[in-house]
């Protein structure tokens, strides 16, 4: 997620032509998405605010992010904002269905979304894991993502409510997790623009480079 930019030391990717720095953009509308929705979960702020948000700006807008990221040749950012791109629109439209009755009789949202949450937790887990060659700060980030659903998952099958339990629970660790996504746009706007490091992101966790 724009994390060849958090540490100026830490470059995913040569660029060969000239697109502009992507990572701002896709982690920005990643924490803002991610901010309601938390404040919705822990019962701060009313349903239904972040589903627009989630639609276009976590969703288009991270799905287009993820798009010029392939064009940059940064596979592992790519494939961040694009998947978490069509995360948003895909819960935003479980939910609407559900909202505008639209789903079929019978129809269970909390648990719908209990196994739709759970397919995503085994993909953020190998991201995670991922991260742990990239920075420090990028690694902090998925695995407070990773929290999150692990939370919301055990919040859908039990049936917490925003603000009970599991789900409570969950929306303070994606509360933590916007606020590391907004400092890693930060951080990636900055050392773009100054063309050095300015806020750190900190070294790989793991290095897996062949020494000679």
């Amino acid at each position: 997620m724009g994390l060849d930019t958090v540490d100026a030391g830490v470059r995913i990717a040569v660029e060969k032509e000239q697109v502009a720095e992507v990572g701002p953009h896709g982690l920005a509308s990643f924490f803002v998405t991610t901010f309601v929705l938390a404040v919705h979960l822990t019962n701060w702020a009313p349903d239904v605010i972040w589903i627009g948000l989630a639609v276009f700006y976590g969703g288009v807008g991270q799905f287009v992010a993820g798009m010029w990221e392939f064009k940059r040749g940064n596979v592992f950012v790519a494939t961040s904002y694009s998947s978490y791109g069509c995360y948003w629109m895909g819960v935003a439209m479980l939910m609407l269905l559900d909202k505008l009755g639209l789903a079929p009789a019978g129809f269970d949202s909390m648990k719908a979304l209990g196994w739709f949450l759970s397919a995503f937790l085994v993909f953020n887990t190998y991201m995670t894991f991922l991260t742990l060659l990239l920075s420090k700060v990028a690694f902090l980030t998925f695995f407070l993502l990773e929290l999150f659903f692990v939370f919301l998952v055990i919040g859908c099958f039990r049936n917490d409510a925003p603000g009970h339990g599991w789900t409570a629970a969950s929306g303070y660790a994606l509360l933590l997790t916007s606020l590391a996504a907004l400092y890693m746009s930060a951080a990636s706007m900055f050392n773009t623009l100054a063309n050095r490091t300015v806020l750190w992101g900190g070294s790989p966790l793991l290095n897996l480079s062949k020494t000679q």
